[in-house]
């Protein structure tokens, strides 16, 4: 349902022209700030400062000048962020269990050495034990951009693919997150000491 809400991204002098009075300066002052700024700006407890960046980074937003205007849009996706019972490890499980069921395979700690490519298409790949595996659906890739034109081969896409991979730069805020789940707290932060209003 959500695609059928996308739209082309209006020019920001056309947006500031629609977006006008109070409500509309207030969200176009977002603007200018980086996304940390915006969520600095507006939230004093580092709980939910750690929440909002937490977010910021689910969506991987560069933390530049300029990314501010994606920190109301935080809001507005709430309703569709959430947790598999069980844990994440949960969401794997359950695609496994699908593979398996529809007549396919899964191989654990098995790295994908090639991609084999029959008539302009992925086919399927070879893994480091040389074993190969075809596909007569599709090839499933959760590999970053580099490592798939690496795999497939630079002749399997367009030059202007190739360059813009030559020249990609991962996101700092994105080079190594660590999920860990613990019985037990590890960390205390600062405790909240203000008494909730009434």
């Amino acid at each position: 349902m959500r695609s059928f809400l996308f739209h082309t991204p209006l020019p920001p002098a056309e947006i500031a022209e629609r977006v006008q009075g109070e409500k509309g300066r207030d969200l176009l002052a977002f603007a200018p700030m980086s996304i940390s700024g915006a969520i600095d700006a507006h939230f004093e407890h580092p709980r939910l400062r750690t929440l909002f960046k937490l977010f910021a980074h689910a969506i991987t937003v560069e933390d530049e000048p300029g990314t501010g205007m994606f920190f109301p849009g935080l809001f507005s996706t709430q309703t569709t962020l959430g947790l598999p019972c069980g844990g994440a490890l949960e969401l794997p499980r359950a695609l496994e269990k699908l593979v398996v069921e529809q007549g396919g395979e899964v191989h654990r700690s098995s790295r994908v050495r090639e991609v084999i490519r029959e008539g302009g298409r992925a086919a399927g790949g070879v893994l480091d034990d040389g074993s190969r595996h075809l596909a007569n659906k599709f090839v499933a890739s959760g590999l970053n951009a580099p490592a798939s034109i690496r795999l497939a081969g630079e002749d399997a896409f367009p030059g202007e693919v190739n360059e813009k991979i030559r020249t990609w730069d991962w996101g700092f805020h994105s080079l190594m997150t660590l999920h860990i789940a613990t019985s037990s707290a590890r960390y205390t932060g600062p405790r909240n000491t203000t008494p909730p209003s009434a």
